[in-house]
């Protein structure tokens, strides 16, 4: 029951994301007279931005599974963190120290900067142990009224 829902939050995050790429390059595209390229530069740009989403997901299955009656508030907290520190915390002028709770701030800045697999690597591994930690606790838990 659980998987399910974890394949579509992952699909429709993937979905949205590059979506969001390929009109942002489009958009771009037409306006700079060179579609193709700013197409995929920014679809990439967006499709970088999935393992720090996905981690967020995972942190709230693991909340579900290990804190249910938590779960609700620790989720939304979780995403106004990884939200408020990372993509915005350059705005709000937050200290690094800070800003590096969300793992937005761990993926390289891309099509300005060049894709490294070492950070999208670790985000990734990040999102899979609180997956794997939350779909083991949730199989334990006793779901009798």
């Amino acid at each position: 029951w659980i998987a399910s829902h974890l394949v579509w939050a992952a699909a429709g995050t993937v979905v949205v994301l590059l979506a969001t790429g390929v009109s942002m390059g489009t958009s771009y595209g037409l306006v700079a007279g060179n579609i193709a390229p700013e197409v995929a530069s920014l679809a990439v740009a967006a499709l970088v931005q999935v393992p720090a989403a996905l981690t967020v997901a995972a942190f709230a299955v693991a909340a579900f599974a290990l804190l249910p009656r938590s779960s609700a508030a620790l989720a939304w907290g979780g995403y106004a963190t990884a939200v408020l520190l990372g993509p915005l915390g350059e705005i709000l002028d937050l200290p690094d120290a800070m800003r590096d709770l969300s793992p937005f701030t761990h993926l390289p800045a891309v099509p300005a900067a060049e894709v490294t697999a070492a950070p999208v690597a670790a985000i990734l591994a990040a999102a899979t142990l609180l997956t794997t930690a939350g779909l083991v606790r949730f199989q334990r838990r006793d779901l009798a009224l």
